[in-house]
């Protein structure tokens, strides 16, 4: 499947990091005023300062006085319409102060024509111009332009009530994008520094000429997979060596071959371990690759083949190696730089390892129940310990949201108020200003998150950490018990019975049988779908029929109109009008048929799936291929290639309801919500939970996702857990048997 542009772009930065950011302009403090006294909505009461320009040369007069003459040429072309809201051709010029000047606009539109509690409008012009801020801040931008700019951003805020919590909790897609970022000036893709670290062992002359084991441990979704791009560029100056990416993931193969392919990297190879092992055993290949295995501790924490395919592999390793993967701990893996530099004696053993994280999940039990690391705490030492955890293990530190750390703040003001006070319906100011020292130890969240630049999942994990220290400070073992209580009921959850209607987006349902489960859950949905089209078969047999005698009626064509520009005429209305697959469009999930067959009312519908684009024959299985017209893809990790591509094409596109599968490594597509069955989370292993919890929230509705699971699975991964040091302890014992 061919990247998306803004992927290709991120490959583009990578290979060349020396890119330039676009350049823009600016009218600066000299030259905004004349432009905003152009402007119909700003009051005239100022006066227009009289230009000065006698000392300049007649040259440098010249040109000012003509930048003046076309800042009112320019401005004097635009209306800006206060009862119907247009966006002006200046909101994309290359300066920066007409693009704040059309911000305003905008602005005073919200604050004349009141959207009352349509309110998507006003926030998404709100969290545009702080993002505008960001980006003109330290720059040659009008100071006043920056003064009038933050004075409509504070009305609508004022008018609207926009807080950090309404943002979160009533619009979260603007915390990921707004309409107006559009306008919005783009500094382009930046490398993060753990890629630039990786890329530059490549660059280095002493540790290509020694040698290296480079332990690459970034959180998911850190760029690590874009990383090969980089990486494959850096080594065309090294004389016939290849990039060699091996991952036993086909996802992310198929995901990297196409980023390679698509780059123009020459060369490199994308293989399974078992295929670069037979490479690398032959003679003279361990100077001629470097080798990058991704999810090194994939499936480690018991002795699977996968991991002795890895162990294999890496006996063979060649002079350069990266290891590569989200839960590694590099203080326990030396024995692998170790054995490298058996072979190569001045080997240098490299750690790239941050905890940054880069998305957040809310995570409930299916009867509700709120989900956080620190729920088991019951003394204030638990809670240091947890909190230690919680900082290592990046996972842990994504299940925090700005919710969840506004109702972990709530709850320590009101335990420091009732246990400040011995009347809480008659507080005194001597207990009020106890309790105000009190408050002032922790973050202020309404503040911090009332500029979306801050809700941030590093920065929301940070604050959680903050407040829980103001729990620890209190020194009150009580305290802690009580603000790990869950405060929070999410919807009891029964998948036989879910509400689609409750779940807009890609949803992913995990199970070890994909198949059976997905057959199961949507049975209802499938007995209705055949009792209204009598039997697949039969559905499809009647389209086959109809499309043999459409492509007939156009063969013939040749020989029944002999005019051309008639036959043309004729073709064309035969040709837009195919037949169609006679399925019926109310068991498209949530579509708007779906919906109104049902008297639901949705913000914004699935578009209905192009059901003659599939490759209908490809699937042999008829459940399968209805589940697929209604919304609802299986991937499983033995399914044919036939079928799952087709199932991932539309789950890219952002086509499909639902996905049911029994993998849990590789997806990087924008999900919102995830179901972990008992029978998949007593399957999977703590780090596999993880790893499949991380691939919600990346990006379709905002950095948070959603989570339910049962309350097994919620006992799994937040109990002591020893799956980190199984899964070393397991790579050494295997790596040592099937060493050279």
């Amino acid at each position: 499947m061919k990247p998306t542009e803004a992927e290709l772009n991120v490959c583009k930065s990578l290979a060349d990091p020396k890119n330039e950011d676009e350049i823009y302009e600016y009218y600066g403090n000299e030259f905004y005023p004349y432009a905003k006294h152009c402007v119909s909505f700003f009051s005239k009461n100022e006066k227009l300062p009289k230009p000065n320009f006698d000392k300049l040369k007649k040259k440098d007069k010249i040109i000012k006085e003509n930048t003046i003459r076309l800042i009112g040429s320019t401005l004097s072309k635009i209306n800006f319409d206060m009862k119907n809201l247009l966006i002006p051709s200046i909101f994309s010029s290359k300066i920066l102060e007409l693009r704040a000047i059309c911000f305003m606009y905008i602005a005073q539109f919200y604050l004349q024509n009141y959207a009352g509690d349509n309110i998507i409008g006003p926030f998404s012009i709100i969290v545009s111009i702080q993002r505008f801020f960001e980006k003109v801040k330290n720059t040659a931008f009008a100071k006043e332009a920056f003064e009038d700019l933050d004075g409509f951003c504070k009305k609508l805020i004022d008018v609207y009530g926009y807080t950090g919590k309404t943002l979160y909790e009533k619009t979260p897609e603007l915390i990921s994008r707004s309409v107006y970022d559009d306008y919005v000036p783009s500094t382009g893709y930046k490398p993060y520094e753990h890629q630039i670290e990786a890329m530059k062992l490549l660059e280095n002359e002493d540790s290509v000429k020694n040698g290296f084991v480079c332990i690459y441990s970034t959180s998911t979704n850190s760029g690590k997979t874009f990383t090969s791009v980089g990486l494959a560029s850096r080594i065309q100056h090294l004389q016939s060596v290849k990039f060699l990416f091996v991952c036993e993931i086909k996802l992310v193969r198929d995901k990297v071959q196409s980023l390679l392919t698509h780059s123009n990297v020459k060369s490199y190879l994308v293989c399974s371990a078992d295929e670069a092992y037979e490479l690398l055993k032959q003679e003279g290949a361990l100077a001629k690759y470097v080798l990058f295995i991704d999810e090194i501790g994939l499936n480690a924490h018991f002795k699977s083949e996968t991991l002795v395919s890895h162990m294999k592999l890496f006996s063979v390793a060649p002079k350069w190696v990266y290891l590569s993967g989200a839960n590694l701990n590099p203080t326990k893996l030396d024995f692998f730089h170790m054995v490298h530099s058996g072979r190569f004696e001045s080997s240098k053993y490299v750690v790239i390892s941050t905890n940054k994280i880069f998305s957040s999940v809310s995570a409930f039990t299916f009867d509700g129940e709120e989900v956080l690391p620190h729920m088991y705490c019951k003394t204030k030492n638990d809670l240091k310990t947890e909190m230690d955890s919680i900082v290592i293990n990046q996972f842990k530190g994504r299940m925090y949201t700005p919710t969840t750390n506004g109702h972990l703040l709530d709850k320590a003001f009101k335990f420091i108020t009732w246990s400040l006070t011995d009347d809480e319906t008659n507080i005194t100011n001597a207990e009020n200003k106890e309790i105000a020292s009190w408050q002032k130890k922790f973050p202020d969240i309404q503040q911090i998150f009332s500029n979306v630049s801050q809700i941030y999942p590093d920065n929301i994990r940070k604050i959680a950490m903050d407040i829980l220290s103001g729990v620890i400070q209190f020194d009150d073992d009580y305290m802690v018990e009580v603000i790990s209580k869950s405060s929070a009921k999410g919807r009891k959850i029964d998948l036989l019975k879910l509400e689609y209607q409750l779940f807009p987006n890609i949803n992913i349902v995990a199970h070890p049988d994909p198949i059976m489960f997905a057959k199961t859950m949507f049975h209802t949905l499938l007995q209705n779908v055949g009792s209204k089209i009598g039997s697949c078969q039969k559905m499809l047999s009647k389209y086959f029929f109809e499309l043999e005698l459409w492509k007939e009626k156009i063969d013939a064509l040749e020989q029944k109109i002999k005019n051309e520009k008639e036959r043309a005429m004729v073709m064309d209305e035969l040709k837009s009008s195919p037949p169609s697959i006679s399925f019926p469009a109310e068991f498209q999930i949530n579509t708007k048929d779906f919906c109104s067959k049902r008297g639901i009312v949705l913000q914004k519908y699935r578009h209905q799936l192009d059901l003659e684009s599939i490759d209908i024959k490809a699937i042999k299985d008829e459940d399968l291929l209805l589940l697929l017209f209604m919304g609802v893809g299986v991937y499983y990790s033995k399914g044919p290639k036939s079928y799952t591509d087709i199932v991932l094409k539309f789950v890219a596109a952002g086509k499909l309801e639902f996905l049911v599968t029994d993998v849990c490594y590789g997806f990087d597509y924008p999900f919102g919500t995830l179901f972990i069955t008992k029978e998949f989370s007593d399957e999977k292993s703590t780090s596999d939970i993880f790893q499949l919890m991380s691939r919600i929230g990346r990006g379709r509705l905002s950095y948070v996702g959603q989570v339910y699971m049962d309350k097994s699975c919620s006992e799994k991964i937040l109990g002591k857990d020893d799956t980190t040091n199984l899964e070393m302890q397991n790579m050494f014992e295997v790596l040592l048997q099937n060493g050279n």
